[in-house]
């Protein structure tokens, strides 16, 4: 996968809970959250891309899957190893 080189300062990632339709959603434009998030959800509901290159990418998680759900909040999969 190739991904393209976003400003340090625009780059995120976001959990949205949507209690209406019992959903968790992940959303990151960050490159090392990004892989860390394919490897441990699998593929992503919707990746945004800008010529060819990723920029973003989003996983919507059922409420009923409890250890997604419990991965998708964990502090080494969003953060990392910051230095």
């Amino acid at each position: 996968m190739k991904y393209y080189k976003t400003q340090l300062e625009e780059q995120e990632s976001l959990i949205n809970i949507d209690y209406f339709a019992k959903q968790v959603r992940v959303y990151s434009c960050r490159k090392s959250v990004l892989e860390r998030l394919y490897k441990k959800l699998g593929e992503p509901t919707k990746t945004y891309y800008i010529k060819k290159e990723i920029t973003g990418a989003y996983w919507d998680i059922n409420f009923e899957d409890k250890k997604k759900i419990s991965t998708a909040f964990s502090r080494p999969l969003l953060i990392g190893q910051m230095k």
